[in-house]
């Protein structure tokens, strides 16, 4: 009659069903006398101790079933004799700490082989090493794989050779009632994501109305497709329904399942939210969940943890997505933010220089999920993550200014884009320039001259339309934001925006494109005479001379002794020369660094601007060269487009000269 345990005719124990108990503290070897028992199921409780200190559970020959997930058993060795318990048909130690090689060479095979098969569920723990062989090619790798794969980040990760194919299994739809099997669902998409979601929790309510509602609505129509599982139980199926109900959810959405054994297949599936993306074949191609790594890869290699709402996460599938579907056919029907605003920090010293953001091909939903806010704040943060806008940042007001396109991305039709950005061969990308005001000036009056930064969508290109100072009329700054371009952005954010949009400064680099690479040509010399006339392109000089380069106060200065005169830039290896070897004037996508004389530009502008004046004493009291190149470790961005590659082009002069 006791709670949790059952017994034979004999009045032998022959199961202990103990979970969700409360239980603490180790499990006494005392339970060894019960050598009838078969099921042992303390999991969700409050146990723990090391693993392999279980080894008394050998002299159970009995047992059948062993459950011990959700405790806190720890250990790097496994109990030696457990491959004593030939009558074992499940062992899950799912959810604990267990720091361990997965499979110990005592009694793996003993489980697994002789036509032998041991349910093994191992998932939540930090286990590390090689899948046997022999358990990749049983004939329930797949079952077996599925609980097993999904590991903690501070473990090593599993090595496997073999592909992982979802099993099938049947399922009602809490939508509308309706039967189907998984199989005929992915089998008629290009990608299926399993979604993995608590109804009762914020959070996967978060991630729902965020990045699956976003990459729902942008590739439905391509051939993806969401099914949602949530946990066992009335409770949550009753809640699941209610917010189908609520939101408007036009997907799938399941609480029980079961194969054709009518067993429920175990899914990695907490913590709550997590999913797998599986191809049109069923193959999983990712398993991600809450605060863990994420795939760098396709094959189920880990970076390092991210959060799930972060802007990293959303870049890492978008990615994803455009390896699978290219560009989104989605156009939009929602205007109602267009040209609206939000201020994202206001400048706490000087008159405030103002950044106005804006986004060009995104769309009605990339703003209602959120993700062109996310994407204009990381461009906010890109403008000040260095030196020195990075000391600086309180001389500026950030604006945002929301633009919504109707496609997703720069093509060669102006109207399908709020900005009028357009594919260039030339340049890139190109823009009239003529619709951007009217949303700059949503946020500023038509006497403030703004610093204009356009994010574009869906492009790799960089480019900068420049008037001359700056001070007159606004210059703009384009950068592209490829599908999983974050840290390229970032680089291109502080080459154009900071660097030619802002600091005025010109491009150190050379451009072995050109023909003419070697020698700068007598009409580009005159261009770059009459820019330094203007104030532009101090960085760089024509000639060699160390006493008449703009920077020659800082050859030989104590506080800057790697500042010289470097042969190359402007475009050309010959005729021009610039003051360090590296910045980020000279590969945006290599080094997140200004230059002394850039730095020192940068911060007369912004002096100046504030309306406190400028002096070279107030440069050297903050300047900092954090970042250099040489300089113990740089910041070096790391690159992993792997679609065109970066690509950057001369700012366009719009003064004819």
């Amino acid at each position: 009659d006791w709670y949790g345990v059952e017994t034979d005719a004999w009045g032998h124990v022959t199961a202990l069903r103990l979970s969700h108990n409360n239980l603490s503290g180790t499990i006494s070897e005392k339970i060894s006398k019960l050598t009838g028992l078969q099921h042992l199921d303390l999991s969700w409780n409050d146990l723990g101790g090391e693993i392999k200190d279980l080894d008394f559970f050998s002299n159970l020959t009995e047992l059948e079933t062993i459950n011990l997930s959700r405790n806190h058993f720890s250990g790097e060795l496994w109990p030696p004799n457990w491959s004593k318990l030939n009558r074992l048909k499940m062992l899950n130690l799912s959810f604990n700490q267990i720091k361990a090689v997965i499979f110990p060479i005592r009694w793996w095979s003993c489980m697994i082989e002789d036509g032998r098969m041991v349910d093994l569920i191992l998932n939540g723990n930090y286990l590390y090493g090689d899948i046997p062989k022999s358990i990749q090619d049983h004939s329930d790798w797949n079952r077996l794989a599925l609980q097993m794969i999904r590991q903690n980040s501070g473990g090593a990760r599993l090595d496997y050779d073999k592909d992982i194919y979802l099993p099938d299994f049947t399922f009602t739809d809490l939508s509308d009632g309706s039967e189907h099997s998984i199989r005929e669902v992915y089998s008629a998409n290009k990608l299926t994501m399993l979604l993995h979601w608590d109804p009762l929790q914020e959070s996967s309510g978060d991630f729902i109305s965020t990045i699956v509602r976003r990459f729902h609505t942008l590739f439905c129509g391509q051939g993806f497709t969401v099914v949602g599982i949530t946990p066992e139980g009335e409770e949550y199926r009753e809640a699941a329904k209610r917010y189908i109900r609520e939101q408007g959810i036009s997907w799938t959405a399941v609480t029980d399942y079961r194969d054709s054994d009518g067993r429920r297949i175990i899914l990695p599936d907490y913590p709550y939210p997590s999913y797998q993306l599986v191809d049109g074949s069923g193959k999983l191609r990712v398993d991600i969940f809450s605060n863990e790594s994420f795939p760098t890869t396709f094959n189920l290699e880990k970076s390092s943890p991210m959060d799930m709402l972060s802007l990293a996460h959303t870049d890492y599938l978008n990615r994803f997505f455009w390896n699978i579907f290219g560009e989104s056919t989605y156009e939009s029907v929602d205007y109602r933010m267009d040209k609206q605003y939000e201020t994202l920090k206001r400048a706490s010293k000087g008159r405030g220089i103002d950044i106005v953001l804006l986004g060009d091909a995104f769309t009605d939903i990339d703003i209602a999920t959120g993700h062109y806010r996310n994407v204009m704040e990381y461009a906010m943060e890109s403008f000040f993550s260095i030196e020195p806008t990075k000391t600086y940042r309180d001389y500026f007001n950030v604006h945002m200014v929301y633009a919504v396109s109707r496609k997703a991305h720069i093509g060669d039709d102006a109207s399908q884009v709020a900005l009028g950005t357009v594919l260039d061969k030339t340049n890139g990308i190109s823009n009239r320039l003529n619709l951007i005001p009217d949303y700059v000036y949503t946020v500023v009056p038509r006497g403030v001259i703004p610093y204009p930064s356009i994010i574009m969508n869906n492009n790799n290109a960089g480019l900068t339309y420049t008037k001359g100072t700056g001070i007159i009329e606004p210059n703009y700054s384009f950068s592209g934001y490829p599908a999983g371009g974050r840290e390229s952005l970032k680089g291109l954010i502080l080459h154009e925006s900071v660097g030619h949009g802002f600091g005025l400064l010109a491009d150190e680099y050379i451009d072995y494109l050109l023909a003419d690479w070697q020698e700068i040509s007598d009409s580009k010399k005159n261009r770059l005479k009459l820019n330094h006339e203007k104030g532009l392109s101090l960085n760089v000089s024509l000639t060699d001379d160390p006493s008449k380069v703009y920077w020659s106060h800082l050859i030989g200065h104590p506080r800057y002794p790697y500042v010289s005169i470097y042969k190359g830039g402007y475009y050309y290896l010959n005729g021009v020369w610039r003051s360090e070897n590296e910045s980020v004037m000279t590969q945006s996508e290599s080094y997140l660094y200004f230059n002394a004389i850039c730095r020192e530009l940068l911060v007369k502008r912004i002096l100046e601007l504030s309306g406190e004046g400028y002096s070279f004493e107030k440069f050297l009291q903050t300047d900092s060269d954090e970042g250099r190149p040489g300089k113990g470790a740089s910041v070096r961005l790391p690159f992993s487009i792997e679609r065109n590659g970066w690509v950057h082009h001369p700012p366009v002069m719009l003064d004819g000269h």
